[in-house]
């Protein structure tokens, strides 16, 4: 199944495309003139400009598009992008997504699993981000946006965002989250995975009418009105925020060091309890998205310090990130054993045997896309399989890490700086 070229053939097409082109420029007198950066070599430095600072990226950028024939200034590119609407990166992402949705199926059966949470990010001191976001506590006078995602928990890419102020209602969120995916869905059954922040009646009476299920992890305080004796059973309540009586399943399970976690769902009783705290276990994937983001894509590391640069690198990020996620989709293949989850990935051309299970490294991934990126979306159309097949020859000999079993010490992660210093601060 191949889904990084046509993904990339689509991108670029968009890029390229003349009606892209007039809806995302501010003004009918932008990116006119002749200049070194025009529309597409700007929309696409901002794509693949992502994890480094912007003195250093530039220069390396143009001399790969360009050939070494001409240069140009940090303050000419600030200029330029201010001409770029940020609804140009949305709509690429949104394009990236509803691509992956429709060509990705589901690995485990019917039902498609997904996970909505929320994750705030630190941004830089600028008068427009701290009017938009705000500042909360405890962040040494940085504002913080509030990201919602809805993502694809067996596939690893993400499908919708909303962004609002650090103190914004992630329940809200969610609902805009649930639209969209009944758009995408239509009557396909679907599984939405929620921390314990969610559980709310209005919540609980989207899926009323919908092919949907739910899965919640509830706090005590939720379900204190039903009755504790039952560790398995249907109930039916009424909450204030709704009209109708609601009927649901509540789980209760111990966990091993002896407390208790409440779930809620409406997944059938076909489903036991052991499989439900299985697939519960599935949300811990959009944690780790999160954490992909921010310290492989460095999310954090804004190229810009205005609102408009930092949702074009919003979603420029999220992009780059369901481009690692066609190729990773692409290239596994699970070995199925009893029915169970899958248990091993493998290259699908690599048929030598080891000793230990192999698993796709997403890190080299994402440096292999983005080293050949501009020239893909560049360079004429007739030249891409050629450069799809360098991802695959030259760029990602490593890409496969090892699970190491039985480790006796814990590993130490160092996490990388996530914020330029001072120096290397953009200035627009």
């Amino acid at each position: 199944m191949s889904l990084l070229k046509p993904l990339l053939s689509l991108i670029r097409s968009i890029i390229h495309s003349d009606d892209f082109f007039e809806r995302s420029r501010v003004n009918g007198s932008a990116f006119t003139r002749n200049r070194i950066l025009d529309f597409s070599k700007t929309l696409i430095y901002i794509l693949w400009c992502a994890k480094t600072s912007l003195p250093s990226t530039l220069h390396a950028f143009l001399q790969d598009i360009l050939k070494g024939q001409s240069s140009c200034t940090r303050q000419a590119f600030s200029k330029r992008r201010k001409l770029i609407k940020p609804e140009a990166f949305k709509e690429l992402y949104r394009a990236s997504s509803e691509f992956l949705v429709k060509s990705v199926p589901s690995v485990t059966g019917a039902l498609r699993k997904f996970a909505i949470d929320g994750s705030r990010v630190n941004l830089v001191s600028h008068p427009e981000l701290v009017k938009t976001f705000g500042i909360q506590k405890g962040t040494g006078g940085l504002p913080q946006a509030l990201i919602s995602t809805l993502y694809d928990v067996e596939n690893h890419f993400s499908i919708d965002v909303q962004i609002r102020p650090h103190d914004g209602n992630e329940r809200e969120m969610a609902q805009a989250h649930l639209e969209r995916l009944k758009q995408l869905m239509g009557d396909s059954p679907y599984l939405v995975i929620f921390d314990r922040g969610y559980p709310s009646g209005k919540l609980l009476e989207t899926f009323a009418n919908s092919s949907g299920y739910f899965l919640m992890r509830c706090p005590t305080e939720f379900v204190k009105a039903l009755d504790k004796r039952k560790k398995d059973a249907w109930f039916t309540h009424k909450f204030h925020s709704v009209k109708q009586p609601l009927t649901f399943r509540v789980i209760r399970v111990v966990l091993p060091d002896g407390t208790e976690e409440i779930l809620c769902t409406n997944l059938p009783n076909s489903y036991s309890a052991s499989d439900v705290m299985d697939l519960y276990l599935h949300r811990w994937r959009i944690e780790i998205s999160y954490d992909f983001l921010k310290n492989r894509v460095q999310l954090e590391n804004l190229s810009g310090i205005t609102l408009c640069a930092f949702f074009q690198q919003l979603f420029a990020c999220l992009l780059m990130s369901n481009l690692c996620a066609a190729y990773y989709c692409e290239n596994r293949v699970y070995e199925i054993e009893d029915g169970n989850a899958p248990s091993l990935m493998l290259h699908p051309t690599d048929d030598r045997p080891h000793k230990r299970d192999r698993r796709i490294n997403m890190a080299t991934v994402l440096a292999a896309i983005r080293s050949i990126l501009p020239l893909v979306l560049v360079m004429p159309r007739s030249h891409l399989s050629r450069w799809i097949f360098l991802i695959d020859v030259h760029r990602l000999k490593n890409v496969f890490r090892y699970d190491k079993k039985g480790r006796k010490k814990p590993r130490l992660r160092v996490h990388p700086g996530l914020k330029f210093t001072q120096s290397q601060r953009p200035s627009f």
